[in-house]
């Protein structure tokens, strides 16, 4: 999950992180650096999926 708004982690890091691991997730919020605080809720379903998808 990434901050569309970031300075410090651009979004054009999570794109160049998508080359590298093409099976990734990558979500892209309307947030800044503190996507986790700004953006609880819709992390928090994001997160609840992808470990639900991912369960042994």
């Amino acid at each position: 999950m990434w901050g569309r708004y970031d300075l410090a982690l651009m979004t054009p890091g999570a794109l160049a992180d998508r080359r590298d691991f093409p099976d990734a997730e990558i979500h892209i919020l309307d947030a800044g650096h503190f996507a986790l605080d700004e953006k609880v809720d819709e992390i928090s379903v994001l997160t609840a999926c992808f470990l639900k998808r991912h369960k042994n």
